[in-house]
């Protein structure tokens, strides 16, 4: 089976979601990092070990969500202008195959909290085996 995204069936504008998404919601821009890019352009498609979308909820609490979970050549989809989404992207930027008879097995984790943490916090949040 091959698995698509907007993006490989020709969408310009790094459209490459389709996978495990998650929507959040956001009083303004969001921010977004991984453990070594900041932005949404730089966190789109990168292959990053956890990436952190932070922002405040219509009442103005505050939240984080950490992200982990990509599986081989999967990347992340990420958007905070247009709205505040994350996506493990199987086919970012290209189709993804699962053969007959070897199913796709992935493991998605998200750590909700309290709160806006920045690259450090999230980093002594993570289990030493999430980091590897």
């Amino acid at each position: 089976m091959h698995l698509g995204s907007p993006a490989t069936n020709g969408r310009p504008g790094g459209a490459g979601y389709g996978g495990f998404f998650w929507r959040a919601v956001a009083a303004g821009e969001p921010r977004v990092f991984t453990g070594d890019a900041e932005g949404e352009e730089a966190v789109n498609g990168s292959a990053a070990r956890w990436l952190a979308l932070t922002g405040a909820g219509p009442g103005g609490a505050a939240y984080t969500l950490v992200f982990t979970g990509l599986g081989p050549g999967d990347r992340w989809f990420v958007r905070t202008a247009r709205y505040p989404g994350v996506c493990v992207a199987y086919a970012f930027d290209r189709p993804a195959v699962v053969a007959a008879g070897h199913p796709r097995r992935n493991r998605h984790r998200v750590l909700v909290a309290d709160g806006r943490l920045d690259r450090a916090a999230v980093t002594a949040r993570l289990a030493p085996a999430v980091l590897g």
